[in-house]
């Protein structure tokens, strides 16, 4: 039995093709609809992934007494993100007195 799942590219070919040939007022809701799709699968990735750098951040912690930050909600973690814009991380390595990684990243 022969696959006709098209590829990306011509999935791609098909949804531009059928944009230049409907009217405006069909094709923006569906657009729309994509858009809020796409953001709201971005929104649960970040979600997970704060929700990881918690949990890691906080057992390594208790290995090693570091003082790593534990961000309890994505809003935490984007304002700590907005109040370090245009201070890069800091280079110094990782030292094992230190009980922390990079002073830059891990405790601000």
């Amino acid at each position: 039995m022969a696959d006709d799942t098209p590829t990306v590219a011509q999935a791609k070919q098909e949804l531009i093709r059928a944009i230049h040939e409907s009217p405006p007022e069909y094709v923006e809701p569906v657009l729309d609809a994509l858009i809020a799709a796409v953001r709201a699968e971005h929104a649960h990735a970040l979600a997970e992934s704060v929700k990881l750098q918690a949990h890691y951040a906080a057992l390594l912690n208790m290995h090693d007494g570091g003082q790593r930050m534990v961000f309890p909600t994505v809003e935490a973690w984007l304002e700590r993100l907005k109040s370090r814009k245009g201070q890069p991380p800091s280079l110094e390595p990782w030292s094992p007195t230190a009980g922390r990684f990079r002073k830059g990243i891990s405790d601000g």
